[in-house]
């Protein structure tokens, strides 16, 4: 796969390099006028519709985290995810696009034991709320760089939210993802929890939120069967007390061998799927476009 990416993302990946500074001459490479703001202890980079300010309150806001995971190439966690929002704003420009904001933030991964509300999303959620963003609808990209099976994240059942309105919003975003979903990937979709990303943090903070990854197809078979058959691995997937519940062996066992890759040396670039990048630029430019 790293014959086929674009050095700039090779470079992206390497160790030591200025995620932060890179990203953003980037964006500015490509004439997006990436614009930073400061919310929350986070550096975000923000992307509009040409000549648009962040606080003409868009219809629909795509998230990407640019940080990674200490000691990890986070080629799928989460560079992929920001090369192809990248290229979903630069077509979205093009076309002159009007209704959607890119954010790619940072502090993702720095939730600790105290689960969502230690997560850098959840104070950034807060900051959203603060700039009159909490009414826009916020779909997150996550490891989408491995697979052909786009996995739309069930988080919020297993979470204790007890407002309805942010449930029920939760699922119309849901929705939207699904009927996107079947016409970008050609059928190939799943409904399934997952075990990282900021919607959790945003729904912590009261916003809606819906997470977007992906999963190579047979590990997506896979997960499904192990799910239907002992509904109990889903809550093992996002609760750490739930998960050491069960036998060591048996969590190694259903968890997706790309999800295992996560946060170490293995998330590299050989790790990757061509495919990926276009089926989700597609899917992510069509979500705007519904």
């Amino acid at each position: 796969m790293s014959d086929v990416l674009p050095q700039s993302f090779l470079y992206f990946i390497a160790p030591h390099i200025d995620r932060f500074e890179m990203l953003f001459n980037l964006l500015r490479d490509r004439a997006l006028s990436p614009t930073t703001v400061e919310l929350a202890d986070s550096r975000l980079i923000v992307v509009t519709p040409e000549r648009t300010p962040v606080s003409s309150k868009p219809r629909t806001v795509l998230v990407a985290h640019y940080d990674r995971a200490a000691d990890s190439p986070g080629a799928n966690d989460n560079s992929a995810a920001v090369f192809q929002l990248m290229a979903t704003a630069t077509r979205l420009r093009a076309e002159g696009t009007d209704g959607w904001v890119v954010v790619f933030t940072d502090r993702e991964e720095s939730a600790g034991a105290a689960g969502a509300r230690s997560q850098g999303a959840y104070a950034l959620a807060e900051g959203f709320k603060a700039i009159g963003l909490s009414e826009s609808h916020f779909f997150i990209f996550d490891a989408c760089g491995r697979g052909d099976t786009i996995i739309v994240s069930t988080t919020v059942e297993s979470l204790n939210i007890e407002a309805k309105h942010i449930k029920r919003n939760a699922r119309e975003l849901r929705l939207r993802a699904l009927e996107t979903g079947r016409l970008s990937s050609g059928g190939r979709i799943l409904l399934a929890p997952t075990p990282f990303s900021d919607d959790a943090g945003f729904l912590a903070a009261g916003i809606a939120a819906q997470t977007i990854t992906l999963l190579p197809a047979k590990e997506a078979a896979a997960l499904a069967r192990e799910l239907r058959n002992k509904p109990d691995y889903a809550s093992s997937l996002i609760n750490k007390r739930a998960r050491d519940a069960l036998e060591p062996r048996a969590y190694k066992t259903f968890m997706p061998d790309t999800w295992k890759r996560l946060h170490g040396k293995a998330d590299d670039a050989q790790s990757l799927t061509p495919a990926s990048f276009p089926l989700i630029e597609r899917f992510a430019h069509d979500l705007i476009n519904r």
